[in-house]
């Protein structure tokens, strides 16, 4: 794995290395060629309904300091309330257009034991009291971009990702942006700014966006105290940002690329799915990538560095690594809240790693959805 460091000390840049692979010495810490391991503590599923309702799309979950469990369900456009043992409570907000109700729900975040669901075809957020009482609703800003992402600092800020795109010129790269809002997201500043080929746009047969495959990243997080770390997967950057200081660290680490497969294009198309509008108004929805999709992909020779980064409830960054084989064990990078490397581990527990996940201290929840469609939230403890 590559490692390059770029240290920032008295207004100055020092660079130095590590070994590939290998923690900086003097570390004790159980991340250096140790094994991780997730251990199963609560399976939140359908059958926590009793036959009275079930779970349609999961796009996003969070806890309040209580350790309750809020499940946003963008299908059912409503957020699922359950208590610490997973027993379910209620239902928060409902379909349509009114005070409290949703559109399409797909993000939740909790900052001071108050709730924010994000809609996205409303383009607006709906606050409510953690018991559910809707409270108020805010318009969302689209002037600096499409929003992609928020999540609160500790003084009750907030920092958005949006998505700028160049309408111009359709070959132009998307730019990913973070910016700094106020507790009511009034705009104060964008803090970052990085080029992302995440779609390229076409005009034939129809004006459409055709998603670039193993494209590289910008994937980021909050540490506890409000820093922002990044992690860039097309040359494996770690970045740490005060939202008011700027960049306080910039290291890249040493990789193995990992060659795409013929397998992995054809998963990548099969597991496409597409919607064409009929006559009478309805969606007709087909498995696999349309023709026009095929013939404007173009695959990478090689994945980026990693498959998905995150930012653990004490501060760490995670790397879960493209596996080199399908037999291969998750392995992950873990870095400290500078951006320094911890070293390489193996993950052992959880049958496979998915986007929608929520880390705390000491523990991580993930979402799976099996062939059938049926989904179930696991909490893991982690240990090691």
């Amino acid at each position: 794995m590559r490692i390059v460091f770029h240290t920032i000390l008295v207004g100055m840049i020092a660079v130095s290395s590590a070994v590939p692979g290998c923690p900086q010495t003097g570390q004790n810490n159980p991340f250096a060629g140790g094994v991780i391991r997730l251990t199963p503590e609560l399976t939140i599923s359908d059958e926590a309904f009793a036959g009275k309702d079930f779970f349609g799309e999961v796009m996003s979950l969070a806890l309040d300091p209580k350790g309750f469990i809020y499940i946003c369900d963008s299908k059912a456009k409503n957020i699922k309330k359950f208590d610490p043992s997973g027993k379910h409570l209620k239902n928060i907000g409902r379909p349509g257009q009114g005070p409290g109700e949703f559109n399409y729900p797909n993000e939740l975040e909790i900052s001071r034991d108050r709730l924010y669901v994000r809609d996205l075809f409303a383009s607006r957020i709906n606050l409510f009291d953690l018991d559910g009482t809707f409270l108020s609703a805010i318009s969302i800003d689209r002037s600096q971009g499409s929003w992609r992402d928020f999540r609160p600092l500790p003084d009750g800020r907030w920092i958005v990702e949006t998505e700028f795109i160049d309408r111009k010129d359709p070959t132009a790269p998307q730019e990913m942006r973070l910016a700094l809002h106020g507790p009511d997201f009034a705009f104060i500043k964008t803090i970052y700014r990085k080029p992302i080929y995440r779609n390229k746009y076409i005009s034939e047969p129809m004006r459409t966006n055709v998603p670039i495959p193993f494209h590289a990243a910008a994937e980021w997080g909050l540490t506890p105290d409000g820093k922002i770390v990044v992690g860039l997967s097309g040359d494996y950057g770690i970045e740490v940002i005060d939202p008011d200081e700027g960049r306080l660290f910039a290291r890249t680490h040493r990789y193995a690329p990992v060659p795409v497969t013929k397998k992995d294009q054809d998963e990548y198309f099969a597991g496409m799915t597409s919607g064409m509008s009929t006559a009478s108004g309805s969606v007709s929805v087909s498995k696999g990538a349309p023709d026009y999709i095929v013939k404007n992909t173009v695959f990478p020779r090689d994945k980026p560095a990693f498959e998905n980064f995150a930012v653990d409830g004490d501060g760490r960054a995670w790397s879960f690594l493209w596996p080199g084989s399908p037999e291969a064990k998750r392995t992950v990078d873990v870095f400290d809240s500078t951006g320094m490397f911890l070293g390489q581990t193996r993950l052992e527990g959880a049958d496979r790693l998915t986007y929608v996940f929520l880390f705390r201290p000491g523990e991580v929840w993930m979402v799976f959805s099996d062939d059938g469609g049926e989904i179930r939230i696991v909490k893991y403890r982690i240990s090691g």
